[in-house]
This record gives structure tokens, C-alpha cells and sequence, in this order.
């Protein structure tokens, strides 16, 4: 029975509850070759290989959490260089302090791997995961930044994972009822019920899930969204969790109500004994006192409690063994930042600056060459969370020396120069020879075959012969 209730509200009213969130800041400077500098903001318990991490950053320090909005608003950077006494060695397994890395880097790749969400064995980890791309177009150099916060969850996978997670849940409160009820009483109509109605109901509220990740232009705040269309899903199914006002209920206990008057109404419904009476009330307080345990302290190891622990150690051996399949299946299902269920929103606060103008990002432009990601871990649900950024970068030098009348100062004549190169491949290695090896050569030969190309021509004033 834990695991029918399980199944129909722990989804939804475990999003109402809250603790403290964690934080992730980072502050990047690209620069025009390629390198960069970077400085990292995070919990300790977040970070891997401590010990290589030293080595690879110039500085490595821990220091105390930033809790005022003002700290948060600030830019790491405003914070260097930090005292001596920023170290607290004895004190960084504290929550109150945070890992600070700072380093300069000569590409993307040399910047050391300083974030790991922990999976459960056998799903991969969840990383950051950068990547540079450089393209040349002869004067203007594009940089196409790229940095994804990694889930584990595949479309294909999960829909496995839910089929896996209802039969498991299922087969297990069938076999715990049918040994806590014992053989006098049918559960045939309650297995079916189990199996097609509240089954349908587990998946309908994974597809919101679903849906809302899948859309990354999430209503904020997320989980109270949630909770708003899962609690219609579960109204649609019999159980109302609604308040007078149609908005999702916060009170715990008028949630437990109702979720056992449901439950109550169903069983007596469902199962019968042989001579077609519904189960016995104690039998049904029974099964209900086993989902809360409540108001008994030590608490009371009921009837179906004590027959479901038989039931998962005859599938599984141990309490561990099936709680670890829990967790791979609940990860499996919704990712490693909402499962486990209970664990706050953790926040990122990514920012970027660029030697050249931003022409397209998903971000929030801050200005012509900063942007910033602002976002709760659940936006990496289910594909991860990219955090991307198309920047021009011009080389002053080559435009006043081959295209001296050329005006590359706004974005929208960027953006049309860099379309116009990127859909013609011979285009792109004149310019290039011409801008990068003084070599007009190719360029020549490319205005001689392409005199129809007046937009290129309005674009640049080429000084050269052979443009019309």
C-alpha cells in the first residue's frame, strides 16, 4: 500500500514542500584567441577530486556562503583578491561555506571538470559540459560558446523506467495485501483497478512532468505549476486535491484525508471476501495507518506493513537492495535534480563575458558582450540545460587594410555578413587567405565568378578590382 500511495500523490504534494536550496555561480571571460578565465562559486560536497582541483586552478579558497540578496546581485570577481583568512579548512564540510576556484585557461577543454551531481550506480553523473567552436569568415571571427548542465534521463529510457516502476509497485502491494488480507478475499477487480486506472494516473502525471521539462519556457515557479496540473490530473482520476479556489491544497493533513477517504472508498469497492462482503474497517485502518505511521511513537509495525517488507525481501533480499532500485528508477523517471523528490531547487547564477558583440544567446543580455543564466536545476529536466551564446568578434586591423568603407557596427549587418560566408564554402576561404595570409588570390577569383553578388559587395566596399 505504500507503494499505491506512492504512486498517486507523492508526486505532487512532495513539490510543496521545501529546504534550503544550494547555489552555483560561475563568472566566465572569454578572450579573442580562445582562452579564458574563470572563477566558480559552489557547494564543497559538489566537487570532485578536491584534491586535483588545487593543482589545476590558481587559486582555490573557501569561503562564506553569500546569504543577502545584495552578496547575490554582486559579481564574484568583486571579491578578489580574498584575504588570507578567507581558508577555512576545518570548516568547509559546513553549509555555511562554499568552494571558491578561480584560473586562467588556455582553451575550453583545460578548464578542470568542477561540478558532479552523483547518480545512482550504473546512470551517469551529472556534469557541466562545455564546448568553443571557432569559425573564421575572414575579418569577423564567430564564437559559438557552449555549456550544458547534464541530466540522465532518455526519452525511450523513461518510458521504460514508468513501465518498470507500476509493475513494481503493483506486483508488490498485491502480494503484501493478498498476505496481510489472506486467502478469503478476491483482489482481482483491486489489481485490475491498480494496474489500469491508478497505473494511468502514475503516467499522466509523468507526462506533465514531462511536458513541462520538455517546454523550457517553464511558468515560474515550477513547482507550484506542477502541483496546479498534476492535482487536475489526479481530480480527473477521483481524487480531488483541489481547493475551494481550484488551486492545489498545502495542508497536509486535509491531503492525508483525502487521500484515505479515496483509498477507503476504493477498497471497500474492490475487494470482496467469498461471501461477497467488502474488507473489514480494521483491515482498512490497518492499511491506512501503515501509509503515515502516525501519532504512535515508537510507531506501530502494522499488518501490511510488516507483509509488504516480506514481500520486497522475497523479491530482493534486503531493504538496500530495494531502495537502491527505487532510486535508480525514481532518477530514471525524473532526472537527478527532481529525484530525489524532497531536495530543493538548487539555483545557477552562470554569467559570461565576451571580447566581441553577443549576436544570439538564450540567455539574458546584460549588454553588448555579458550575458547571464539564471535558472533552477529542474530546467535541466530532461535533456539538460544548455547555456549558449553566438559571438562576432572583428579584426579592426584586416577591415581597415582590405575594407576600409565596410561597417560592421551593428548586428543585423554582422548576422547578414556571417550568413551570406556561412552558405558558400569557396567565399569563406577567399576571405580568409585574404584577411589571414594576405594572400587576395582566391578573393580575385571569387569576384570574377560572382559579380552578381551585390549584397556581399553593399556590405564590404571592396577596394579590390572586380567588383562592380
Amino acid at each position: 500500500m505504500r507503494a499505491l500511495y506512492a504512486i498517486v500523490v507523492t508526486l505532487y504534494c512532495a513539490w510543496l514542500a521545501g529546504c534550503e536550496s544550494e547555489q552555483f555561480r560561475a563568472e566566465t571571460r572569454l578572450l579573442a584567441d580562445g582562452s579564458l578565465d574563470r572563477i566558480v562559486y559552489q557547494p564543497p560536497d559538489r566537487v570532485p577530486n578536491k584534491g586535483r582541483q588545487k593543482l589545476a586552478w590558481k587559486e582555490v579558497r573557501y569561503v562564506p556562503k553569500l546569504e543577502s540578496p545584495d552578496q547575490q546581485r554582486r559579481s564574484l570577481r568583486d571579491m578578489l583578491p580574498l584575504p588570507d583568512d578567507a581558508f577555512r579548512s576545518s570548516q568547509s564540510k559546513s553549509s555555511k561555506y562554499y568552494w571558491l576556484a578561480q584560473g586562467q585557461f588556455a582553451t575550453v577543454n583545460s578548464v578542470p571538470d568542477h561540478l558532479v551531481f552523483e547518480a545512482p550506480k550504473g546512470l551517469p553523473d551529472g556534469r557541466l559540459v562545455r564546448k568553443l567552436e571557432r569559425r573564421d569568415a575572414g575579418a569577423v571571427t564567430e564564437w559559438i560558446w557552449e555549456e550544458v548542465l547534464t541530466d540522465v534521463v532518455t526519452l525511450t529510457d523513461q518510458r521504460l523506467a514508468r513501465a518498470e516502476a507500476a509493475e513494481l509497485a503493483v506486483s508488490l502491494t498485491v502480494a503484501a495485501c493478498a498476505d496481510a488480507w489472506g486467502p478469503d478475499y478476491d483482489l482481482k477487480d483491486f489489481e485490475n483497478w491498480l494496474r489500469r486506472d491508478v497505473t494511468d494516473c502514475f503516467q499522466d502525471v509523468c507526462d506533465v512532468a514531462l511536458q513541462m521539462g520538455l517546454n523550457k519556457q517553464k511558468p515560474q515557479p515550477y513547482a507550484l505549476e506542477f502541483g496546479a496540473r498534476s492535482a487536475k490530473v489526479l481530480k480527473q482520476r477521483g481524487l480531488d486535491l483541489l481547493d475551494a479556489e481550484q488551486q492545489p491544497l498545502k495542508d497536509q493533513d486535509e491531503i492525508s484525508r483525502r487521500v484515505k477517504t479515496f483509498l477507503t472508498e476504493n477498497l471497500q469497492r474492490l475487494v470482496r471476501d467469498k461471501e461477497g462482503q467488502p474488507l473489514k474497517s480494521e483491515l482498512i485502518q490497518d492499511a491506512l495507518k501503515g501509509l503515515s505511521n502516525e501519532s504512535e511513537d515508537p510507531p506501530r509495525e502494522t499488518r501490511l506493513n510488516q507483509a509488504f517488507a516480506q514481500a520486497v525481501a522475497v523479491k530482493f533480499g534486503t531493504q538496500e537492495k530495494f531502495d537502491e532500485q527505487v532510486n535508480r528508477l525514481g532518477t530514471r523517471i525524473l532526472g537527478l535534480y527532481i529525484w530525489p523528490i524532497l531536495r530543493a531547487e538548487q539555483t545557477f547564477d552562470y554569467r559570461l563575458e565576451v571580447p566581441g558583440m553577443i549576436l544570439e544567446t538564450n540567455g539574458q543580455l546584460t549588454g553588448d558582450r555579458t550575458v547571464r543564466w539564471k535558472f533552477g536545476t529542474s530546467a535541466a529536466f530532461p535533456l539538460g540545460y544548455a547555456m549558449r551564446a553566438t559571438v562576432a568578434v572583428l579584426d579592426a586591423a584586416a577591415l581597415v587594410k582590405h575594407f576600409p568603407k565596410a561597417k560592421f557596427d551593428r548586428r543585423e549587418v554582422i548576422v547578414e555578413y556571417l550568413e551570406l560566408v556561412a552558405a558558400d564554402p569557396e567565399l569563406r576561404t577567399a576571405l580568409n587567405d585574404l584577411t589571414h595570409k594576405n594572400d587576395p588570390t582566391a578573393w580575385k577569383a571569387w569576384q570574377i565568378d560572382h559579380l552578381e553578388a551585390t549584397r556581399l559587395y553593399e556590405l564590404l566596399q571592396p577596394a579590390t578590382a572586380g567588383a562592380p
